[in-house]
């Protein structure tokens, strides 16, 4: 029979329609069903069977819900984008303690650096006192501090009794600190975005899997 009614919850689906419910508790359709009534939509019925058949759904229409196919799939382009572009600043930001390690090999300062650490006490006090942070000499940031120290006897006397002496580095005379500080939270940052895109995918994913099933039991 012809008896067209609008439903806007799960729980007064089931009201309407118990046995169907019971059977097909596990079903797909019935998930799907669940999760589109926990976005607040309403769905209207056509012919309404007896016992444990489904009943006819008339709105969404099956263009309604293609529409709504293609914004989520457009929406999904988007995230997938954000997602694979802060993988790739994730990825860097691990690489990037073990990238600066390897570079330093190639910058004659640090084997100058290793050389005057040897044979020469007043340089290896200052470059102790500081804790210089050699290995950072690979780092366009620090490279030219790092080759000033080395290189410049002014210099490195000067940045020895500001850091020794500031308050700045009263806790931690580690002037490299903040290059590993901002690499830890870069990681920290980046790896929270990708989590998060990643489960914004799996919703978006979920719903037009919802959609889709829907699609299959509209009736136009």
């Amino acid at each position: 029979m012809k008896n067209e009614s609008i439903v806007s919850t799960f729980e007064a689906f089931k009201e309407k329609f118990p046995k169907l419910v019971e059977i097909q508790k596990d079903s797909r359709r019935m998930q799907c069903l669940k999760r589109y009534f926990n976005q607040h939509m309403v769905i209207s019925l056509g012919s309404i069977p007896k016992g444990d058949e489904w009943p006819e759904i008339v709105y969404p229409t099956k263009m309604k819900l293609k529409k709504d196919i293609e914004r989520l799939e457009k929406s999904r382009l988007e995230v997938s984008k954000r997602h694979n572009e802060w993988k790739g600043t994730l990825n860097r930001a691990k690489l990037e303690g073990v990238t600066t390690q390897v570079k330093k090999f190639a910058e004659p300062a640090y084997w100058k650096h290793l050389g005057k650490m040897v044979s020469d006490a007043d340089y290896r006090a200052d470059a102790n006192a500081i804790q210089l942070p050699v290995h950072l000499v690979g780092h366009k940031r620090y490279k030219p501090m790092v080759e000033m120290f080395v290189n410049n006897l002014d210099y490195r006397k000067q940045l020895t009794e500001t850091v020794t002496n500031s308050v700045v580095y009263k806790d931690n005379k580690k002037l490299g600190r903040y290059a590993e500080e901002l690499t830890k939270l870069r990681t920290v940052q980046s790896q929270k975005t990708v989590d998060q895109t990643k489960q914004d995918i799996n919703v978006i994913n979920e719903d037009i899997d919802m959609y889709k099933e829907l699609m299959n039991w509209a009736k136009k």
